[in-house]
């Protein structure tokens, strides 16, 4: 019969277009999940990249700064000349010196006292006119006096 016929091709006709109809959807709804996940990847690379710049900025900025301050540290010495190292050697000895003094006299080191010559100051001689009568000069003793200096 004709009318089962007709319904049989209809059913048939709207069960292709709904499949059709289903597949395109389909299609779509997975092609727009792609592009999200696609989107969302690309915007969680973008972010890993800048934080990633910014962290590496940062590490430049920290090894800048470190280099200037390494730097600063090696040109800031306190004597970089072999001079200045002398004069702090000669500064501790006469602290040393100086504190061993103060300490304890049974135990402060004592420099052994030093015999040093005092020579006789001669006065200037002054050069005598025609008219001035000349004064004996005394003459300077023939051994020099020692003293005792102690350090």
């Amino acid at each position: 019969s004709m009318p089962d016929m007709i319904t049989i091709i209809v059913g048939g006709a709207a069960l292709a277009v709904g499949l059709l109809l289903g597949i395109l959807m389909g299609i779509s709804i997975r092609k727009r999940v792609a592009e999200a996940k696609i989107g969302s990847a690309e915007v969680e690379a973008k972010r890993l990249l800048d934080e990633s710049s910014k962290q590496a900025e940062t590490r430049k900025k920290e090894a800048l700064l470190e280099a200037k301050e390494e730097i600063l540290r090696q040109r800031n010495g306190v004597h970089p000349a072999a001079a200045g190292y002398n004069q702090m050697g000669d500064t501790y000895y006469a602290f040393m010196k100086y504190i061993l003094a103060q300490g304890d006299p049974k135990t402060a080191v004592k420099a052994p006292a030093k015999k040093v010559p005092v020579k006789a100051v001669k006065a200037p001689v002054k050069k005598a006119s025609a008219k001035a009568v000349k004064a004996p000069v005394k003459k300077a003793p023939a051994k020099a006096k020692t003293v005792k200096v102690k350090k």
